[in-house]
């Protein structure tokens, strides 16, 4: 089966067998249109890519050991291979994974590949994740994070994300 535009769950034991720590992560991506990439790095738990047109990602990255500040980990774990250009913007909130989630806004390229992003840290269990959110951007204008989360095929994707320290039980 195919990995396009279906349900995405990644296992707890799959990040393990990678080298990553146990979380269990599951989402819809059909409800974004996107495309799920899972372990596409060997620090990446999952990639969301949208259909072509505009910037459209999901990446759940491990940052087990990195700095605490998120624009500092931003810094040192994100820099698109895409780009060499990379803007911070400042802290900045919004409603993600059922909670405001304090975090950093920052963009990438320019023109029509500009990506607003919103990037956060979460902590589940042993397991320290960075998320980061992207969607199309504007040259010279700074994007709320709210603006990046509430982005229509982002947010029906985020309303489906739940990630767990522990499997499921059956």
């Amino acid at each position: 089966m195919s990995e396009v535009n279906q349900l995405v769950e990644i296992r707890a034991e799959e990040a393990t067998q990678r080298g990553l720590p146990p979380v269990s992560i599951r989402l819809d991506a059909r409800a974004g249109s996107m495309t799920p990439r899972k372990f596409p790095a060997s620090d990446v738990y999952l990639k969301l890519n949208g259909p072509p047109g505009a910037p459209l990602l999901l990446i759940i990255f491990d940052c087990r050991g990195s700095e605490r500040d998120d624009a500092a980990l931003i810094q040192s774990k994100f820099v698109p291979a895409w780009t060499k250009e990379l803007e911070l913007g400042g802290a900045d909130r919004a409603h993600v994974l059922g909670a405001e989630q304090p975090g950093v806004t920052f963009a990438t390229g320019g023109g029509i590949a500009r990506t607003a992003w919103f990037g956060f840290v979460i902590e589940r269990g042993a397991a320290r994740l960075l998320i980061t959110i992207g969607v199309g951007g504007r040259d010279n204008v700074a994007v709320p994070a709210t603006e990046v989360v509430s982005n229509p095929a982002i947010r029906r994707v985020l309303d489906t994300l739940q990630i767990e320290a522990r499997p499921r039980s059956p």
